[in-house]
């Protein structure tokens, strides 16, 4: 079917966009169901041209960074960009940690891109049909995925109704900064330069530290934070 996939005669168009779509009858757990692949050029494109910069990025600044250990390299590459781990291997040198890219895992992970493979019992689903209600769910999905990883928002662990319902109203108000902020890093075509994990992982590092004697104080704002703050035109934070 993945040949069948790249043929002109799969082709079609979905909201303006050249799509190509194959449809077949398969068994999961003896049960037939109705499996649409679907393969976006433009979406794999994209993905390739974000993936390869995302990977020439993070080889500089893990080469320009001094790490104490291999650990911290994990950190990093975890923090800045999720789940691409298993994309690189860590080396050690004299000069510092470099990056070696595995190109079999680069590969297979390129080649995913630009399909989406879905199921459904009804044989009646048109290919645009099943494509629509998907594409629903899915921005649904990403929210629920947003609060629970991107925002902390995992398990409610309190133990009272007031508590549970604070709990989520912060986690509402923590999506609509986290839409703003998407849309202001789209606007400012800020996600050539940064992931929005990355912004947050940078401003993180700020922090009011109190003393034993009661005063407080701010953690100097870097070169990078302030170019954040402006770029979002957000009031430079200053020592109280």
């Amino acid at each position: 079917n993945l040949k069948a996939l790249g043929s002109p005669l799969q082709g079609f168009y979905y909201k303006g966009r050249p799509m190509f779509h194959v449809k077949k009858e398969v068994e999961i757990a003896e049960v037939a169901v109705y499996a649409h692949l679907y393969h976006d050029e433009k979406r794999k494109a994209d993905e390739i041209e974000h993936l390869m910069r995302r990977i020439v990025e993070i080889e500089s600044r893990v080469q320009e960074k001094e790490f104490w250990n291999t650990e911290a390299v994990e950190e990093y590459i975890n923090q800045s960009f999720p789940r691409s781990r298993n994309l690189f291997e860590i080396i050690r040198g004299e000069d510092g940690y470099t990056l070696k890219r595995k190109a079999k895992a680069i590969s297979r992970l390129m080649n995913r891109m630009g399909k989406t493979i879905l199921l459904t019992n009804n044989p009646s689903f048109e290919r645009e049909d099943l494509l629509t209600l998907y594409r629903r769910k899915d921005a649904l999905e990403k929210m629920f995925d947003i609060i629970k990883n991107e925002l902390e928002g995992g398990r409610l662990k309190v133990s009272s109704r007031e508590a549970t319902e604070g709990r989520i109203f912060l986690t509402y108000l923590s999506l609509i900064l986290y839409s703003e902020l998407s849309r202001v890093m789209k606007e400012k075509n800020l996600y050539k330069t940064y992931t929005l994990s990355e912004v947050f992982y940078e401003l993180k590092k700020l922090r009011v530290v109190t003393l034993n004697n009661g005063n407080a104080y701010l953690t100097e704002v870097s070169k990078k934070q302030r170019n954040l703050f402006e770029q979002f035109e957000v009031p430079i934070p200053v020592k109280t």
